[in-house]
């Protein structure tokens, strides 16, 4: 999963405390601290939030701002006396840091990915009720546009394959495969061609085109073709 974490540092200010009758009362004059953490992340996994930002004061939480619950919460006794205004006020803010993250970190990844993180391409054999089916599988490439497609010879079979779409594979790339039924024993007429921007001309697979197999854990044979090692963003970017 790829993140950003902005923190954002430097405003002064004079803490003042309210009491119940609305008098406030400046127990403190003396300078304080005050900054925020924004994290955000481009593919939350289980339990993490999409945006998180969290104020500080000293070194102390007293906001948090949760994209899963959309709205900032205290975090410190002592702003449970602030009035309700405020906190919608903070939660319209956040709502807005939110959106304005989101963009910096895809804009962020994209000039770490300037040229494209090519796909790991291997293509598969599997045995059906309808005979023999390949097939090409690309993985961990970003950008997540891709382009797959089965050829006999010099003919794209456009109709016999299958396609499906492109998913997240949980650390900022992405995977997909299309597949095409082939007959028994002819599986090294076809071919896989595979087109991203992070490849300088299409990428042209066939079965059994590597000396090299590797056995999966079900039992299925692939042929690597093209392997690479996946990097995970992490980098402080101004607001």
């Amino acid at each position: 999963q790829s993140l950003v974490v902005n923190p954002y540092i430097g405003l002064l200010m004079v803490l003042s405390i309210y009491l119940p009758s609305g008098k406030p009362i400046e127990l403190l004059k003396r300078t304080h601290s005050l900054h925020y953490h924004y994290l955000t992340l481009s593919e939350p996994g289980p339990g993490l939030p999409k945006f998180l930002a969290v104020g500080y004061v000293d070194d102390q939480p007293f906001i948090r701002y949760d994209s899963r619950r959309g709205k900032a919460e205290l975090q410190a006794p002592w702003m449970a006396l602030v009035d309700p205004q405020y906190w919608e006020t903070e939660t319209q803010k956040q709502r807005a840091w939110e959106k304005v993250q989101q963009v910096e970190m895809w804009t962020v990844m994209g000039y770490h990915n300037q040229s494209g993180e090519p796909p790991m391409v291997q293509v598969t054999k599997h045995t059906t009720q309808d005979g023999t089916m390949l097939r090409c599988w690309a993985l961990g490439f970003y950008p997540p546009d891709i382009s797959l497609s089965w050829w006999l010879g010099r003919k794209e079979l456009v109709l016999e394959t299958e396609h499906v779409e492109t998913r997240p594979s949980g650390d900022g790339t992405y995977q997909t495969w299309t597949s095409v039924q082939v007959p028994a024993g002819k599986e090294a007429w076809y071919t896989c061609h595979v087109q991203h921007p992070g490849l300088k001309h299409t990428l042209t697979v066939a079965w059994g085109e590597e000396l090299t197999l590797r056995r999966s854990q079900d039992g299925e044979e692939g042929a690597v073709i093209v392997i690479l090692k996946k990097k995970v963003l992490l980098a402080d970017a101004p607001l």
